[in-house]
């Protein structure tokens, strides 16, 4: 229902991955979004210094919110520079729906829309590929094929955060020698 920026741009996946961890079903609304989301993405990338700038539009349904339309967002993506590669999740038919109550969470089948049509026409605007992965092994395929097609050398800075451990230990360490030459001159 609502389409908000839940991880900055980065490229450290391992704060990518402390925000995917926290992501729940429904966090966002029970309906989808698109064209809203779409224009989310292309808000984050399209100011972004680079010969390509690339969205990855993952969905598993139609469009049925938001104030923007799948198209128009495509549109925009398209004026930006923006090429959008869609990939289309899930099955067709019924799925689960998870649906919380006081009791705990169930699952209810809920017939699936989903809208190939749109998501090919999204691509095609901005000049990017649909997509269609039916498990995960598929899924693993789109995206080693996007990162073939889409490779742009990028200087990283690095930042390592460290912290020495060794000084308990010398610390130990003098001591049982000042120890040693106190006992020695002594008894």
């Amino acid at each position: 229902s609502e389409a908000f920026t839940q991880c900055p741009l980065t490229l450290d996946y391992g704060v990518v991955l402390s925000f995917v961890k926290r992501l729940k079903t429904g966090m966002a609304g029970d309906a989808t979004a698109i064209g809203s989301a779409l224009s989310v993405a292309t808000s984050r990338v399209k100011d972004i210094p680079s010969k390509s700038r690339v969205v990855i539009l993952l969905t598993d349904g139609a469009s049925n919110a938001g104030p923007v339309g799948p198209e128009e967002a495509a549109e925009a993506a398209k004026t930006f520079g923006v090429k959008v590669y869609t990939v289309g999740i899930g099955s067709e038919g019924l799925a689960p729906m998870p649906r919380r109550t006081i009791l705990g969470t169930f699952y209810d089948a809920v017939k699936v829309d989903f809208d190939e049509a749109t998501l090919k026409k999204i691509a095609e605007t901005t000049s990017g590929t649909y997509f269609r992965a039916t498990d995960t092994d598929t899924l693993q395929q789109i995206y080693d094929t996007i990162a073939k097609l889409e490779k742009t050398k990028k200087k990283v800075k690095e930042h390592m955060d460290y912290h020495e451990l060794f000084v308990p230990f010398v610390m130990a360490g003098l001591l049982l020698l000042l120890l040693e030459i106190v006992l020695a001159n002594t008894r």
